[in-house]
């Protein structure tokens, strides 16, 4: 197949281009901009981005690109600005494939669209119940993505992804290695919940598999390792993988959830301290698909590119 991939030079977008072109598939690699040669450089993305060239003779598009989480907004209308990125642009996109003669999109969403913690397992009949600006857009655009494939006919497939970790992974996920590996002193100790993560190269297999499998056209996927964990458990892991000791505090949940509220850090609470469990059965059921690699693997990749790059950033500052 010729595939389209946005957000080419993005973490999950990258690792997808490398899986795809293993597997025999031509990628084209699409990204706002770049000085890689062979990337398809389509600007800033909304309701007008030109698409024409990127598609041409593509059979499928997966999109990955988008507005995520911004710990420091720079802009005025954060809201507005994840609507035009995440909604119009994406709704955009789908016009142009169907335009171009594209059969099949895979829309890559987050569970955040379920909610940001649950007990139970998440399936993909829970109503939706968005917290914030991101998962509230990603909502939307999966509801005109549907109704795009309803009178089009354009085969569709959302995915809705936990926390992704992997080599070339950022944000909290890097910042919880990055306080393992200096052996920095963690409040977890007490915390007993249960999560589910996804390697990327677990959902990239998904993706990989979402792609050209009959049963996928027009459903909707969860995705995870299917090995949940606590959040000590998880910073053990990390660290036994490092070779460091594990460092944890046991502070009263309560003071943390305090401390949490006191310092506008509710959504970090919830996704370090409660529970996020996700039923993965129906791509095992429907696809006949299960992760081809272990949470341990994973994550032991992971800490290898880690500290790959510190020893890389203490020789530049030698």
């Amino acid at each position: 197949m010729k595939i389209l991939v946005t957000g080419a030079n993005g973490f999950v977008g990258s690792n997808l281009c490398s899986m795809l072109q293993q597997h025999g598939h031509e990628v084209v690699h699409a990204v706002r901009q770049s000085d890689t040669a062979g990337d398809f450089c389509v600007g800033e993305l909304d309701g007008n981005t030109d698409w024409s060239e990127a598609l041409q003779g593509v059979d499928a598009v997966v999109h990955t690109a988008a507005r995520v989480h911004v710990l420091h907004e720079k802009v005025a209308d954060p809201d507005r600005e994840f609507r035009t990125i995440n909604v119009e642009a994406t709704t955009h996109l789908a016009h142009e494939a169907i335009k171009a003669g594209v059969k099949r999109l895979v829309f890559l969403s987050t569970i955040g669209v379920l909610g940001n913690y649950s007990d139970e397992p998440f399936t993909e009949a829970a109503d939706p119940n968005p917290s914030n600006a991101y998962s509230s857009s990603k909502w939307q655009a999966e509801n005109r993505l549907r109704k795009i494939a309803t009178d089009t006919g354009l085969e569709v497939v959302i995915i809705r992804p936990p926390l992704v970790y992997g080599p070339g992974v950022k944000a909290n996920f890097y910042r919880l290695m990055h306080n393992v590996y200096k052996c920095r002193y963690l409040p977890f100790g007490r915390v007993k919940n249960k999560r589910d993560f996804v390697s990327v190269t677990n959902l990239c297999d998904l993706i990989d598999c979402c792609l050209s499998h009959p049963q996928a056209a027009n459903e909707t996927f969860l995705v995870a390792d299917g090995e949940a964990v606590s959040t000590p458990h998880l910073v053990k892991k990390l660290a036994k993988h490092m070779h460091k000791p594990t460092k944890l505090l046991y502070i009263p949940i309560r003071w943390l959830s305090r401390i949490a509220v006191c310092v506008g850090k509710e959504r970090l609470y919830d996704s370090v301290c409660r529970s996020l469990r996700i039923d993965t059965s129906k791509a095992h059921q429907l696809l006949g698909w299960s992760p081809p690699q272990r949470m341990d693997e994973g994550l032991e990749q992971t800490v290898h590119w880690y500290i790959a790059q510190a020893n890389e950033t203490k020789k530049r500052a030698a």
